[in-house]
């Protein structure tokens, strides 16, 4: 059986990576303990956690503040997302790693861009990152692995705005069904082209949707 602290970090882990927890403001850890029904205590060690992990804030004399992305934060995860997937397949190309499993990938990509408005956004975001880390485990690398799906779930939430635009979401599914078709070939330099120009686009519009997202909160604080 788990543990209350252990629930509590999966439960309050999923609100902070979907923003559930109000950016900027102060984390009720009263409200929590009775939304949850447990004491502060795990409440509290879970949010400990979080902050470790960047998911949460933590202010001397405040507590603990739900997070805001910031423009530079996604810059820098989206180099870091870009620097470990890339070297996965530079990594994977060099110790000849087995595609076998890419025709699966395929299917999928391929399901979806047959009719991608019919899938509800979580979907898509699952099957998204369930992409990407499927191309970083080409070369399997548990400590990648373990950052990866940090920066993920830092980024879930710029992730998801920029999959609920009909025109990016065709793009990205197009992106990765042409990633798949290099690496499927063994043209393992293409595939690595393909990936870091597939990200760096993402990054823009993550980018640009971040700053948006700021001038919002902005104008509603000065109002």
């Amino acid at each position: 059986m788990r543990s209350n602290a252990e629930l509590a970090y999966t439960k309050l882990r999923e609100m902070a990576v979907n923003y559930e927890l109000p950016p900027g403001s102060r984390v009720n850890e009263v409200w929590l303990s009775q939304r949850l029904g447990m004491s502060r205590v795990p409440i509290r060690e879970a949010l400990n956690r979080l902050v470790s992990e960047g998911l949460v804030r933590s202010s001397a004399g405040i507590g603990f503040i739900g997070r805001h992305v910031e423009a530079p934060e996604v810059c820098e995860l989206y180099d870091i997302r870009a620097d470990l997937e890339a070297g996965a397949l530079h990594r994977a190309a060099v110790a000849g790693a087995d595609t076998g499993g890419l025709a699966a990938l395929e299917a999928t990509t391929k399901r979806i861009l047959k009719a991608p408005g019919r899938y509800a956004i979580r979907e898509l975001i699952a099957e998204d990152e369930a992409f990407h880390m499927a191309l970083a485990n080409l070369a399997p690398n548990p400590e990648r692995e373990v950052i990866l799906r940090n920066v993920n779930a830092r980024v879930r939430f710029v992730r998801r705005m920029n999959l609920e635009t009909a025109v990016r979401r065709r793009q990205a599914f197009e992106e990765h069904h042409a990633i798949l078709q290099a690496l499927l070939k063994n043209d393992w330099t293409s595939a690595v082209n393909l990936l870091r120009s597939h990200l760096a686009v993402s990054a823009e519009k993550a980018l640009g949707l971040t700053r948006a997202a700021q001038a919002v909160l902005a104008s509603r604080s000065d109002a």
